[in-house]
Protein backbone atom coordinates (compact mmCIF):
# COMPACT_ATOMS: atom_id res chain seq x y z
CA UNK A 1 0.00 0.00 0.00
CA UNK A 2 2.92 2.80 0.90
CA UNK A 3 4.88 1.25 -2.07
CA UNK A 4 1.30 2.66 -4.44
CA UNK A 5 0.74 6.19 -2.48
CA UNK A 6 4.91 6.42 -3.24
CA UNK A 7 3.92 5.23 -6.98
CA UNK A 8 1.12 7.83 -6.97
CA UNK A 9 3.13 10.87 -5.25
CA UNK A 10 5.45 10.33 -8.01
CA UNK A 11 3.67 10.19 -11.14
CA UNK A 12 1.75 13.23 -9.98
CA UNK A 13 4.93 15.04 -9.14
CA UNK A 14 6.53 13.91 -12.77
CA UNK A 15 3.24 15.26 -14.28
CA UNK A 16 3.39 18.86 -12.59
CA UNK A 17 6.53 18.90 -13.88
CA UNK A 18 5.79 18.22 -17.81
CA UNK A 19 2.78 20.53 -17.30
CA UNK A 20 5.16 22.92 -15.94
CA UNK A 21 7.93 22.68 -18.51
CA UNK A 22 5.04 22.81 -21.65
CA UNK A 23 3.93 26.22 -19.62
CA UNK A 24 6.58 27.06 -19.85
CA UNK A 25 7.98 26.60 -23.44
CA UNK A 26 4.56 28.80 -23.96
CA UNK A 27 5.17 31.83 -22.03
CA UNK A 28 8.17 31.94 -23.93
CA UNK A 29 6.80 31.94 -26.71
CA UNK A 30 4.28 34.35 -26.15
CA UNK A 31 6.77 36.48 -24.90
CA UNK A 32 8.68 35.84 -28.52
CA UNK A 33 5.35 36.65 -30.17
CA UNK A 34 5.21 40.21 -27.99
CA UNK A 35 8.42 41.20 -28.87
CA UNK A 36 7.79 40.14 -32.28
CA UNK A 37 4.35 42.51 -32.94
CA UNK A 38 6.23 45.13 -30.68
CA UNK A 39 9.41 45.20 -33.06
CA UNK A 40 6.89 45.30 -36.29
CA UNK A 41 5.50 48.23 -35.02
CA UNK A 42 1.61 46.53 -34.95
CA UNK A 43 0.88 47.58 -31.38
CA UNK A 44 -0.97 51.29 -31.06
CA UNK A 45 0.68 53.52 -28.33
CA UNK A 46 -2.01 53.57 -26.18
CA UNK A 47 -1.78 50.13 -26.34
CA UNK A 48 1.82 49.99 -25.25
CA UNK A 49 0.81 49.28 -21.29
CA UNK A 50 -0.81 46.24 -21.83
CA UNK A 51 2.48 45.22 -23.16
CA UNK A 52 4.22 46.15 -20.34
CA UNK A 53 1.64 44.24 -18.60
CA UNK A 54 1.86 41.31 -20.26
CA UNK A 55 5.77 41.34 -20.32
CA UNK A 56 5.75 41.49 -16.87
CA UNK A 57 2.88 38.93 -16.08
CA UNK A 58 4.83 36.51 -18.35
CA UNK A 59 8.15 37.07 -15.91
CA UNK A 60 6.46 36.92 -12.57
CA UNK A 61 4.67 33.12 -13.98
CA UNK A 62 7.69 31.89 -15.44
CA UNK A 63 9.60 32.89 -12.06
CA UNK A 64 6.58 31.26 -10.42
CA UNK A 65 6.92 28.17 -12.65
CA UNK A 66 10.62 27.43 -11.91
CA UNK A 67 9.92 28.14 -8.13
CA UNK A 68 7.56 25.11 -7.88
CA UNK A 69 9.27 23.01 -10.27
CA UNK A 70 12.45 23.57 -8.06
CA UNK A 71 9.82 22.79 -4.55
CA UNK A 72 8.50 19.46 -6.20
CA UNK A 73 12.14 18.50 -7.29
CA UNK A 74 13.23 18.99 -3.75
CA UNK A 75 10.19 16.60 -2.40
CA UNK A 76 10.70 13.87 -4.81
CA UNK A 77 14.46 13.84 -3.55
CA UNK A 78 12.74 13.62 -0.09
CA UNK A 79 10.51 10.65 -0.91
CA UNK A 80 13.42 9.04 -2.72
CA UNK A 81 15.75 9.09 0.42
CA UNK A 82 12.65 8.20 2.85
CA UNK A 83 12.20 4.34 2.84
CA UNK A 84 8.52 3.20 1.46
CA UNK A 85 7.54 2.44 4.95
CA UNK A 86 8.48 5.66 6.85
CA UNK A 87 6.29 7.66 4.36
CA UNK A 88 4.88 9.59 7.06
CA UNK A 89 1.88 12.39 6.90
CA UNK A 90 4.63 15.65 6.93
CA UNK A 91 5.34 13.81 3.39
CA UNK A 92 1.47 13.99 2.39
CA UNK A 93 0.78 17.64 3.56
CA UNK A 94 3.67 19.09 1.58
CA UNK A 95 2.35 16.58 -1.54
CA UNK A 96 -1.15 18.21 -0.96
CA UNK A 97 0.36 21.55 -0.45
CA UNK A 98 2.53 21.25 -3.91
CA UNK A 99 -0.88 20.19 -5.25
CA UNK A 100 -2.61 23.23 -4.33
CA UNK A 101 0.35 25.83 -5.16
CA UNK A 102 0.13 23.61 -8.66
CA UNK A 103 -3.50 23.84 -9.24
CA UNK A 104 -3.69 27.66 -8.60
CA UNK A 105 -0.51 28.31 -10.85
CA UNK A 106 -2.20 26.46 -13.30
CA UNK A 107 -5.29 28.78 -13.28
CA UNK A 108 -3.31 31.78 -13.15
CA UNK A 109 -1.55 30.78 -16.21
CA UNK A 110 -4.41 29.74 -18.01
CA UNK A 111 -5.91 33.28 -17.41
CA UNK A 112 -3.16 35.02 -18.83
CA UNK A 113 -2.99 32.54 -21.58
CA UNK A 114 -6.60 33.00 -22.62
CA UNK A 115 -5.89 37.10 -21.75
CA UNK A 116 -3.08 37.24 -23.85
CA UNK A 117 -4.99 35.55 -27.04
CA UNK A 118 -8.16 37.75 -26.60
CA UNK A 119 -5.29 40.64 -26.81
CA UNK A 120 -3.10 39.21 -29.55
CA UNK A 121 -6.87 38.91 -31.69
CA UNK A 122 -7.86 42.43 -30.87
CA UNK A 123 -4.24 43.43 -31.89
CA UNK A 124 -4.79 41.57 -35.39
CA UNK A 125 -8.17 43.08 -35.61
CA UNK A 126 -7.28 46.11 -35.20
CA UNK A 127 -8.96 46.75 -32.46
Amino acid sequence: MVTSVNNRIGQDCQGWIDTLRADRILLNKHRSDLQELVEKGHIPHDDMPAVDHFDNQIEIQLTNINHLKHDIKDHLLGLEMTPSEQLSAPHLIVHENLSDRFRGLSVTIGLLKQEFSEFCRAIQAGH
